[in-house]
């Protein structure tokens, strides 16, 4: 019933976008049979080589490495963690990390802990929930330091790393959403 394509490619990052284009290709499939949908397969492989998710593992510079990613629960942050080691597992990472303050620190953090860290700055966001940089520091998994905006991170991330180093800002859409403005 449905089509096996040997030869698709997609440019997301994440075991999980892997998952979402399979489901993705089964619903086409299904509506191509009912012929609700009429697309061929050239159109299939460019749409999924073109797809992606301002925001989502968004590699925004290079030399060094500059990632956004809004992981901003426990699997996000899991996923993040697992495709910065698949793509740069010998790279030290340096995380810029915000969040809302319902969240878990602590669990949020822990998958980070696999890397190899380099630095880790607490900053706060402009957001009426958002949690202070006190609150992440007391209650992450590493050493992290409590900085008063985004911008002293950045500033202080590009000076502890080296050009192919990997800096990742991210725990909440709301603070990447911030960082692209």
């Amino acid at each position: 019933m449905f089509k096996h394509y040997p030869e698709l490619r997609i440019e997301m990052e994440g075991e999980h976008q892997v998952k979402n284009a399979a489901a993705a290709l089964m619903a086409i499939g299904y509506l191509k049979m009912f012929y609700a949908l009429p697309v061929d397969d050239d159109h299939i492989s460019n749409g999924l080589k073109k797809a992606n998710w301002p925001g989502r593992f968004e590699i925004i510079k290079e030399k060094p490495t500059i990632i956004l990613d809004g992981a901003h629960n426990k699997e996000g942050m899991e996923s993040l963690a697992k495709a910065l080691n698949r793509r740069y597992p010998d790279k030290t990472v340096h995380i810029i990390f915000a969040m809302t303050k319902e969240k878990n620190a602590y669990e949020l953090l822990l998958p980070l802990s696999s890397l190899r860290i380099g630095s880790a700055f607490a900053a706060p966001f402009d957001f009426p929930r958002a949690a202070s940089p006190a609150e992440i520091k007391e209650k992450s998994p590493f050493e992290m330091q409590e900085v008063p905006n985004w911008q002293t991170a950045m500033e202080e991330a590009k000076k502890s790393a080296s050009m192919n180093d990997v800096i990742v800002i991210c725990g909440s859409l709301y603070f990447i959403s911030e960082i692209k403005q």
